[in-house]
């Protein structure tokens, strides 16, 4: 477990900050969850996975606070490898649930795509309580929420100004002429007027 004051061994020299220490405001963004022993960072988060940054200074890069975490108690993160949660989440930046590890070891022990496809088939409402349909199944197996598209298109258009017109689910079959044919074909095969 780190300390305030406990010395960092091994951390790149990162400058102050408005005078106080990269440390001294990593320790500000931590909540400690006592069930599980994670550190739940409450600084800024950009990355879509959710792991949280923390400025080097000025004028210096965001520095991801998992890897400060890790670097504080460990030392400098060796060349080739990442930082992997031995408990899953992304938020938590205790050194005790972080190991570096290969990008190979990383990844095996992450969810598989595989698993990630079946969970999202299982499912049979969206996030917002919305019931899955056969139309929302995308072509990758991947479900989508038809309501929630249309919302969010909607929500949109009266950002732009624009009129919202809903579109059929159906998209319109590319038509194309073959030599000798009269009538366009469609790629499905069928004639088309």
């Amino acid at each position: 477990m780190i300390s305030k004051s406990k010395k960092s061994k091994g951390l790149r020299k990162y400058s102050s900050h408005r005078g106080r220490s990269i440390e001294d405001r990593f320790f500000e963004k931590i909540i400690p969850e006592p069930t599980s022993g994670c550190w739940l960072w409450d600084g800024a988060c950009t990355t879509k996975h959710g792991y949280g940054h923390i400025s080097g200074g000025p004028g210096a890069r965001r520095i991801l606070a998992h890897r400060l975490s890790f670097e504080m108690v460990n030392g400098k993160i060796a060349e080739g490898l990442v930082i992997d949660h031995l408990c899953r989440n992304p938020y938590c930046v205790n050194p005790d649930h972080l190991e570096a590890v290969t990008i190979a070891t990383n990844n095996a022990r992450g969810i598989s795509s595989e698993r990630r496809k079946s969970q999202a088939l299982s499912e049979t409402h969206c996030r917002n309580g919305h019931p899955y349909d056969g139309c929302s199944i995308r072509a990758d197996g991947y479900k989508q929420c038809l309501e929630c598209r249309r919302e969010k298109r909607k929500q949109l258009a009266e950002m732009s100004g624009k009129t919202f017109k809903a579109r059929p689910h159906v998209r319109k079959a590319k038509l194309t002429f073959r030599p000798g044919s009269a009538a366009p074909v469609a790629r499905d095969g069928l004639k088309r007027e």
